[in-house]
């Protein structure tokens, strides 16, 4: 009973620290959420056009990029334009929450679900909504 108890334990806490594994590439922060899946954390803040990959590679790993996250983009003022690709299923609340100069964006068909706010008061959002 110990040794399962103890296998247990071990899943467990590899899980947790696996999906807590964050990188950056190409000014793109990226934290894993499941085995072959990240969720684009941050972005550099001096950033005027994104263009968010459907994969990237991290030590040797390939991942699916499938989810904008809580707050992402927030107050990056200089972003003017974002591609986003057909991988992404979720963008979270705030995701791009008062980025004043946003107006060139499309949203995929394949996105399921978008969070409270996530592009409010982008100039999209102010043309449209103010």
């Amino acid at each position: 009973m110990k040794r399962i108890i103890l296998a247990l334990a071990a899943v467990i806490c590899v899980n947790v620290v696996f999906t807590q594994e964050r990188f950056t590439v190409r000014g793109l922060t990226y934290r894993v959420i499941r085995t072959k899946e990240v969720v684009v954390d941050e972005c550099n803040k001096s950033a005027s056009k994104i263009k968010i990959p459907s994969t990237v590679w991290q030590n040797f790993r390939k991942y699916n990029v499938t989810e904008i996250g809580f707050g992402a983009f927030d107050s990056i003022i200089n972003v003017t334009t974002v591609v986003i690709p057909q991988s992404i299923i979720t963008i979270e609340a705030f995701a791009f929450y008062n980025c004043t100069k946003l107006s060139d964006f499309n949203i995929p068909t394949t996105v399921e679900y978008i969070g409270k706010e996530a592009f409010h008061n982008t100039a999209f959002y102010n043309n449209k909504y103010n």
